[in-house]
């Protein structure tokens, strides 16, 4: 099934992860009955077709859709569910029981969908992005200052910074030794945090424009080794 979305409320946005027939149809049914917009996803890799940059307030996972995913797949539902507020869903057909099993999150008590999308609508609405992004410390070297990117995925990370005079928008250049080449890396600042926010670390999130053919090679053995470190955490197996 290709993604079907709803497009009524914008604040109500909600990836829901579902590939089983009778209990999608009763989620988008809840989810209606509440006017709000949705996305059907039957596998992570769906993930790739949504729209960048479009906002998300919550994600909903059917719990049996889940347990037969691989292990990647489940990195993959586990890494969005970190930016997103998460809901594992169980609904039992026969009985016509939707259960909440847990949330990702501290809140009231949800007992139905309706519950969640209250709860999701206190929590700023998110975009995802396309690929996992792994946290990591990497030394890198901004406007001639050295920093820290602390996280990264294939297509941009997040590089440490305080300086008030970069902005949204503005084009950067960038170099690290852990790539193997400290060729400037050219990117694109799509967000911008501030600091003075209370536990949230100030700095630009980038868009990689470019690098070297050295660097993308050195950065998918990185990316590699943090994708199969979290596979074997999933398996019980570090």
């Amino acid at each position: 099934m290709s993604p079907e979305a709803n497009q009524v409320l914008i604040n109500h946005n909600f990836l829901v992860v579902t590939g089983d027939c009778a209990a999608t149809n009763r989620y988008i049914e809840e989810l209606k009955a509440i006017d709000a917009c949705y996305v059907i996803i039957e596998t992570p890799e769906e993930l790739n077709s949504l729209t960048k940059h479009t906002e998300y307030c919550g994600m909903m996972v059917d719990s049996n859709s889940f347990d037969r995913l691989s292990a990647i797949q489940k990195a993959t539902i586990k890494e969005y569910a970190i930016v997103l507020p998460t809901a594992k869903l169980s609904f039992d057909p026969e009985n016509d029981d939707l259960t909440i099993l847990n949330l990702n999150f501290e809140g009231a008590c949800t007992e139905s969908i309706k519950d969640f999308a209250d709860l999701c609508a206190t929590f700023p609405a998110r975009s995802i992005r396309r690929e996992p992004r792994y946290n990591v410390l990497l030394n890198a070297v901004l406007d001639n200052n050295m920093t820290l990117i602390t996280d990264i995925s294939k297509s941009g990370c997040f590089i440490f910074t305080a300086d008030k005079s970069l902005k949204e928008g503005d084009k950067v250049e960038f170099s690290t030794t852990d790539l193997g080449d400290r060729t400037p890396i050219t990117g694109l600042i799509r967000r911008k945090v501030e600091p003075g926010n209370d536990g949230v670390i100030p700095g630009i999130g980038v868009d990689f424009l470019f690098m070297t053919e050295t660097q993308k090679i050195n950065m998918a053995a990185l990316l590699t080794k943090y994708l199969k470190r979290m596979i074997k955490l999933l398996e019980g197996k570090l």
